[in-house]
């Protein structure tokens, strides 16, 4: 199966349960890049350079590059505690 969706539509269509194709997402316990940090996909950067979760951003960028579905190992402050 060949389409045209972004790594978001991808994963939400996936998420669905609709047959998005095949999907790889090996599970990596080293994230980095050899090469200068850019964005490669359409979509925004949502954690760009200087943000507290740039981590994230860093993950899917590689995930691009390398050919494969983004999964998330790390753990992302998304509430705060008071």
């Amino acid at each position: 199966m060949i389409n045209n969706f972004s790594m978001r539509e991808k994963w939400s269509h996936f998420l669905k349960g609709e047959d998005v194709g095949q999907m790889v997402s090996p599970l990596c316990d080293d994230w980095g890049l050899d090469i200068p940090y850019y964005w490669p996909h359409d979509d925004p950067d949502p954690f760009p350079p200087g943000s507290a979760n740039h981590g994230l951003s860093q993950q899917m960028a590689m995930a691009g590059i390398c050919g494969w579905e983004p999964t998330f190992l790390a753990a992302v402050p998304f509430c705060v505690e008071k």
